[in-house]
């Protein structure tokens, strides 16, 4: 853990709303500046950019979908990255190599993993949230690819 996960982050705000170093009014970030990446990557200075962009992606999803939230959700989280186990009424011999039950006739499930099970009180109704990042919102290519997408399309299935 102490390889991947900095017990001393730093807070940084970026730009000022008190005429300090940004303009009177400019919106400001809160941001942690954490050890790690520049240690774990072999060569940074071929990942630099790359990760830059990632960082600027993220930073921009997390602030929109803080005010988004904020406004529009009307939900309760009951469970957070929670698992599922469907059996499909019928055994088969297990043949993994590595599996503890090697050779022996089993159950067979269908198995996946949820991001959040929701509840939404107004409606009095359940519902699957599933997270996806994508780089640009483009209608048609976002129901393609859910509609191709193996587990959001388990749990139509499953459901």
């Amino acid at each position: 853990m102490d390889r991947t996960y900095d017990i001393h982050p730093r807070l940084r705000i970026i730009g000022e709303t008190n005429g300090g170093a940004g303009k009177l009014g400019q919106p400001h970030h809160e941001v942690w500046d954490i050890v790690g990446l520049k240690e774990l990557l072999p060569a940074w200075e071929v990942y630099e950019e790359e990760v830059e962009l990632h960082r600027e992606l993220g930073v921009g999803m997390m602030t929109f979908y803080k005010e988004y939230a904020a406004k529009n959700d009307n939900f309760v989280c009951v469970a957070a990255e929670s698992t599922y186990s469907i059996p499909l009424g019928f055994e088969a011999v297990d043949n993994r190599l590595d599996s503890p039950n090697f050779g022996k006739k089993l159950e067979v499930h269908a198995r996946g993993k949820r991001d959040a099970i929701l509840y939404f009180p107004d409606m009095d109704r359940y519902g699957v949230m599933d997270h996806k990042t994508i780089e640009r919102l483009d209608e048609d290519e976002v129901d393609e690819k859910l509609n191709k997408d193996e587990q959001t399309s388990n749990y139509l299935w499953a459901t």
